[in-house]
């Protein structure tokens, strides 16, 4: 297979490192990408909206508002990317790297950082991205209404970061760079389940027995077309959909997958429902051996855009053992171990700054 047969993003990857000051005391929940998604969101419609609608159902500048655009993406015809028409629901052009600090109070004039991915286009609109977070961080998090004063944005470089945001002016200055992801073939893969891993078929939940290699590839596809649809040009969806997924897959077949996985569940509260949602995912090790130079790409490109559902929570995470596409620079997160009463201990990376103790 040709270099250029091999899987390969058609649309940039940009991290956003973004450090906050509490100014009340904040406990996060033990995966907090809801939670932030959430207040973002209703940030940016606040920002945005200008019929000041409560949903976008009907709304006849839907095509134009930057909100549906980099939050709620109206359905679409998919077939230009190689889906199913109308198969699938677009996804947002982003995914939250939630902070590891589930429990553990934070107290007020602390500082404490997540990450925020913004895939292809979204970068156009980084400005209202990052003012909306700001504006969401001020109003507060949780239901306690735990505020929070943006002090810094880094955009991630391979030269260690870009400081994007001047606190004092609110003001952002602008960076040209553009990630490349630099992929290094390999036989055999493991990957560590940074955020749980929710998989299903049917709308059931699937166990690891059934985490094939096929099984995650063809996940990892599907996902990467559908962010092609939304944060992509013309040329990304004739790439994506001439992709020859089925010979990637077939030679999937091969491969063969090991698990040690554990299942963690996990209650978040839904603003829209205005109830609590149980959810969860798996957590530990997948290794991954008999792999091509098409299949590894693959996986190596799920490491970057997610895996299974709720990636824009930041679930479908995982970092691949001396392996990992090397799109970040300084703010590669150091490890730790986190326990939690009520089951076992689980080894996660911290977006967090290694001089804060709380």
């Amino acid at each position: 297979m040709t270099d250029d047969a091999l899987p390969s993003l058609p649309f940039a990857v940009r991290r956003l490192v973004l450090e906050v000051e509490a100014i009340d005391v904040l406990r996060l929940p033990r995966f907090a990408g809801s939670a932030l998604r959430g207040a973002y969101g209703r940030a940016l419609r606040r920002l945005t909206c200008m019929t000041g609608a409560p949903s976008c159902d009907g709304c006849r500048l839907v095509q134009s508002c930057p909100f549906p655009r980099l939050f709620e993406p109206p359905p679409r015809d998919l077939s230009h990317v190689g889906l199913r028409a109308n198969a699938f629901s677009p996804t947002p052009p982003f995914a939250i790297e939630p902070p590891d600090l589930g429990g553990i109070p934070i107290a007020a004039g602390r500082h404490w950082r997540f990450g925020v991915r913004l895939f292809g286009h979204a970068w156009r609109d980084a400005t209202l991205v990052i003012e909306a977070f700001r504006r969401a961080l001020l109003s507060g998090l949780t239901t306690a209404r735990a505020s929070g004063r943006l002090t810094r944005v880094i955009l991630d470089t391979a030269d260690g970061g870009h400081d994007l945001y001047d606190p004092e002016n609110h003001r952002l200055s602008t960076c040209e760079e553009v990630p490349q992801l630099l992929f290094k073939p390999a036989s055999r893969l493991s990957l560590e389940m940074i955020t749980p891993l929710r998989l299903q078929s049917n709308g059931r939940r699937l166990c690891p027995s059934a985490f094939t290699a096929r099984r995650l590839g063809a996940d990892i596809a599907r996902r990467a077309r559908l962010l092609s649809a939304v944060c992509a040009d013309s040329s990304a969806y004739a790439s994506a959909r001439q992709w020859p997924v089925k010979d990637w897959l077939d030679d999937l077949e091969a491969a063969r997958t090991s698990a040690d996985l554990h299942w963690m569940d996990w209650e978040r509260f839904s603003t829209r429902q205005k109830r609590a949602i149980c959810t969860g995912g798996w957590l530990g090790t997948l290794a991954i051996t008999g792999l091509t130079p098409a299949g590894s790409a693959l996986f190596q490109i799920g490491s970057v855009i997610g895996l299974g559902k709720e990636c824009v929570f930041g679930f479908g995470q995982y970092s691949i053992e001396d392996n990992t596409p090397r799109t970040y620079g300084a703010f590669d997160a150091p490890r730790a171990t986190t326990s939690n009463a009520s089951g076992p201990s689980v080894e996660r990376v911290l977006v967090v700054g290694t001089d804060q103790v709380f």
